[in-house]
């Protein structure tokens, strides 16, 4: 969990991709 930008929190995992509160939220792995 790491804000970058201020105003958007982006969230990232342990594999190092940058995602939003609301996709990390969602079932990201299907992407992968």
């Amino acid at each position: 969990q790491v804000p970058r930008r201020p105003g958007i929190q982006r969230f990232v995992p342990p594999g190092g991709a940058p995602r939003t509160p609301a996709q990390c939220t969602l079932p990201a792995r299907r992407s992968r």
